[in-house]
This record gives C-alpha cells, sequence and structure tokens, in this order.
C-alpha cells in the first residue's frame, strides 16, 4: 500500500493547480468555453493557497485513504503540500525537482521535473502553456449548481491519467475540485476549499533540505 499512496502523492505534484457524468452534446461548446476561459485566468495566475483534501480509492486493495493539509502553488513549477492528516507528511517541488518526504518510513523521494513541453501538466497549465484541443482536450461538461463540471482527455497518455474531471467554480476562473484514475487504477479525488490568490508567497515555502538521517531515493535523473 506504501507504493500506491507514493505514486498517488507524485502524480498530484504533477497535476494539481488540474468519475462519470453524462457526456453533454459537443456542440453546445459549454466545455470548449469553460475551459478556455480557465487556461486565460491561469495566464494571469501567480500564486494559491487553499486547504486540500485529498482522497484515494484503490479497487484492488478495497482500500481507502484521506489525506489533508494546506496546499500553496506558485507560478514557476513551485508547489508545497503540508499534510496535517497524517501529520509531518511533506510534498514539495522547487520548479527543478519534486520532494516526496514520508516521516511515517523517514524516506524522502526526489524526482526533477520537466521542463518546456515535458514540464507537468498542472506546471504548464499554472504558466499559461497549454492550449486547448492540443493537450487537453473536452470530452464534456455538465452544470452543477453555480458550478460547472468538465470531463477532459489528455492528448498525450503519457502521464497515465484517465476519467479526469475538473469542477470549475461559476466565475470560470477557479478549479475547487480534481477527479482522475491514476495510472495505477486508483481513483483520486482532491478538493480545495477556503481559496486565497496571494500575488506572492514566501521563497522559503518552496525550499527543502531532507531531514537527518533520512533514506534518499532519488528517480529519474
Amino acid at each position: 500500500m506504501h507504493r500506491i499512496r507514493r505514486v498517488a502523492l507524485l502524480a498530484l505534484l504533477f497535476l494539481a493547480p488540474l468519475c462519470g457524468l453524462a457526456q453533454e452534446k459537443p456542440d453546445d461548446g459549454l466545455c470548449a468555453r469553460t475551459f478556455a476561459k480557465l487556461a486565460e485566468n491561469y495566464r494571469h495566475f501567480t500564486a494559491l493557497e487553499a486547504h486540500f483534501v485529498h482522497t484515494l480509492h484503490a479497487p484492488a486493495l478495497g482500500q481507502n485513504e484521506l489525506d489533508e493539509g494546506t496546499l500553496y502553488i506558485e507560478k514557476g513549477g513551485r508547489m508545497r503540500w503540508d499534510y496535517t492528516t497524517p501529520p509531518g507528511k511533506l510534498a514539495v517541488a522547487d520548479g527543478k525537482e519534486s520532494y516526496l518526504y514520508l516521516p511515517s518510513e523517514n524516506q524522502v523521494f526526489i524526482q526533477p521535473l520537466g521542463t518546456g513541453p515535458n514540464a507537468p501538466l498542472a506546471i504548464r497549465l499554472l504558466s499559461g502553456d497549454v492550449e486547448p484541443g492540443k493537450d487537453l482536450l473536452c470530452l464534456g461538461a455538465s452544470r452543477d449548481g453555480n458550478a460547472v463540471v468538465l470531463r477532459l482527455g489528455l492528448a498525450s497518455d503519457a502521464e497515465g491519467v484517465h476519467d479526469l474531471e475538473v469542477r470549475v467554480d461559476k466565475d470560470g476562473k477557479q478549479i475547487s475540485e480534481v477527479s482522475y484514475t491514476d495510472a495505477l487504477g486508483n481513483q483520486v479525488d482532491l478538493r480545495l476549499t477556503g481559496i486565497r490568490t496571494p500575488g506572492h508567497l514566501p521563497a522559503d515555502l518552496f525550499a527543502f533540505t531532507p531531514p537527518k538521517g533520512a533514506q534518499i531515493i532519488r528517480s529519474g535523473g
């Protein structure tokens, strides 16, 4: 189960500041219009802070997990996930590498971040470097009260994500929920509440030094 959790957490670093609703007729354009507006807003994005709840359902094992805490994102590929459940867990991306610290195992997983078209999808979105219809495809949309839920497809399957849905607020400017099936078949849901968009965040939020004595595990280098 530790491997499942580890892969899911690393996936969040690559999808975040991104189930089965009925598909809307493609010619009414709700999905395309909403996603285009969202992408345009993120071209002017600088920083975000929010409370997150991350749930993972592993059908193969019949297990569910729930993590929560505070998320910080800043343009340029910088992210920080401070976990209160379970306490002490930390995930950081400094724009060049991502770090995942699991205190229960005293392990740090380090993975390089790509650049340009090879950068993670979320980082390209927050940098305004995603083209609707090229990187992400609109498959359908539905309204849920004042919100719009977009059903999206990745133009490339390289990231191993399927059944991607994004919940967008009524103004089409903020993502409040992302749901998807990961490469291992796990169902993942990320919900954001209390969203703030400050002009900038302290630089030390995105700096990470492995704790003394922790096992360092590098991949993708």
